[in-house]
């Protein structure tokens, strides 16, 4: 049983690319949004925290799911949520990144 959640946006709206790519030569696959999650948790009051590089996983995974030649996320927010299941001992985090993706233009 959960003693609180609460859930904030990290970021966003922004533009999250993975590699190196001018955005004056690429597409954006309007109407189509991909989104992933990662989890983290942490022990006595989030001083040790397993899986920090969470929200670059979601991230990470987002792109993924664009497809082959994705190089990033437009219109991109990344959300976090946690919930405290033993108050001030006890958190488990979720990462959400979602957004557009960004495909390079033929020939980049």
């Amino acid at each position: 049983m959960a003693c609180l959640s609460c859930q904030t946006t990290m970021m966003g709206p922004a533009t999250v690319l993975t590699s190196p790519v001018d955005m004056a030569c690429t597409t954006i696959h309007h109407g189509e949004r991909v989104e992933a999650a990662a989890h983290a948790h942490s022990f006595l009051l989030g001083h040790v925290v397993w899986g920090g590089k969470a929200p670059q996983r979601a991230v990470e995974e987002a792109v993924r799911q664009g497809g082959e030649g994705c190089a990033g996320l437009s219109e991109a927010f990344i959300s976090a949520r946690f919930v405290w299941w033993i108050p001030f001992l006890y958190t488990h985090y979720t990462y959400t990144a979602e957004g557009t993706p960004v495909y390079p233009l033929a020939g980049q």
